[in-house]
């Protein structure tokens, strides 16, 4: 800690010894890579659990310039802004390693507005970091405030400093970066609502992807445009929350519809929730009626 050179190979470490032994054969010398520390600044940081029972106790004998009857009470907290090198040394570190530590300075607690200040950053590595994630799937993530506040809320409660942070974000966020790869969902907006309610907010959005999906293949391969009434999304977001496969159930149930629509002439076609009481039944009739109609 004070200038010196310090050899940046140990004599035990296999490795280094190899490749002492391989420089040696080729250059002649044994090489010897060391570091001066005259220009490091070395920054020492801990819990230091029970250092203010420590503090405290030295304050309570030395009375800190009060007397008996007004004497100043601290929180347990507050006591470290008072700690020094002789508390320090109680606590079990030797006089020579803190004297060489002439610079003592206390962290607070984050609290909710310091968490919340660090993921407002632009640089915010919380935020950067889950964004690559999502960006390698071709999905934009973006954040609303009010769902970056309610996240600092959350990660408080950990009581474990800014990690709290990246602890909630992958709980938030984990089953939408399982789910949302394998769709065609290309934009996540994190809102208030989106972390109250993850889980639905998440089946919502793959419901949603579903039907628009099977709308854009219909089209593509059948060129009649599909739309679903609010009947039938509502009959199909039935079945989709009793586990039912919505895709295979709309690919089974509207297989026949692509020729079956040609037949009738039809540029678009709405599914209703009478349709979907007997998809295959409602075709045949369709069919039937529209022949009879140019039979007349």
């Amino acid at each position: 800690m004070e200038e010196t050179d310090v050899d940046l190979k140990v004599p035990h470490d296999l490795a280094s010894q190899m490749e002492a032994v391989l420089e040696t054969q080729k250059t002649g010398k044994a090489p010897r890579k060391k570091i001066n520390t005259k220009n490091i600044l070395f920054v020492v940081s801990g819990a230091f659990n029970n250092l203010d029972q420590i503090v405290k106790r030295r304050l309570k004998t030395n009375k800190i310039g009060f007397s008996d009857e007004n004497r100043k009470v601290f929180k347990g907290e507050e006591y470290m802004d008072f700690v020094c090198a002789e508390d320090l040394i109680e606590y079990g570190f030797e006089s020579e390693f803190v004297g060489r530590l002439p610079v003592i300075g206390k962290l607070r607690e984050l609290g909710v507005d310091g968490l919340f200040q660090i993921l407002q950053n632009p640089r915010s590595a919380v935020i950067s970091s889950k964004k690559r994630d999502f960006k390698s799937y071709n999905i934009d993530l973006d954040f609303d405030e009010d769902a970056l506040q309610i996240i600092a809320e959350r990660a408080d409660k950990e009581k474990t400093g800014a990690r709290g942070l990246v602890s909630v974000m992958e709980k938030l966020l984990l089953s939408f970066e399982n789910k949302l790869p394998s769709t065609n969902i290309k934009k996540l907006k994190v809102t208030k609502e989106v972390v109250h309610n993850s889980g639905s907010v998440l089946q919502e959005m793959i419901y949603d992807e579903t039907l628009a999906n099977f709308q854009r293949e219909f089209l593509v391969k059948h060129s009649v445009v599909v739309e679903f009434t609010a009947g039938a999304r509502s009959r199909l977001k039935t079945l989709a929350g009793k586990g039912k496969d919505l895709k295979k159930y709309l690919e089974t149930n509207f297989a026949d519809y692509g020729y079956g629509l040609k037949l009738t002439n039809a540029e678009n076609f709405k599914i209703t929730s009478e349709v979907l009481k007997n998809p295959k039944e409602y075709l045949d009739t369709l069919i039937k009626k529209t022949y009879r109609e140019n039979k007349k």
